[in-house]
């Protein structure tokens, strides 16, 4: 992931107003809109949304997701399914 220094500072800025200063999401919204600050991408304005995606997404917060969704075997082969529905029958 490549870090954007401006967006990143928007970002701060974010969390820097809901903790801080104890902002709301539409405050914040209203205050990024009015200062004019880094728009998220094909968007004219920031939007609630965006505010509460940025807050809520663990990445932003610094932790790491890597590997999130990982392959895991099945508990049994299916060699072994198949041997189990053979003898019930």
């Amino acid at each position: 992931m490549i870090i954007d220094p401006e967006e990143a500072e928007v970002v701060r800025q974010i969390y820097r107003l809901l903790v801080e200063e104890r902002m709301s999401l539409r405050q914040i919204t209203n205050y990024l809109n009015q200062s004019q600050a880094k728009m998220p991408a094909r968007s004219g304005r920031w939007l609630i949304s965006h505010v509460r995606l940025i807050v809520t997404n663990p990445a932003y917060m610094g932790r790491a997701r890597g590997n999130y969704r990982s392959c895991r075997l099945p508990q049994q082969r299916r060699k072994e399914l198949s041997q189990v529905k053979t003898l019930n029958r």
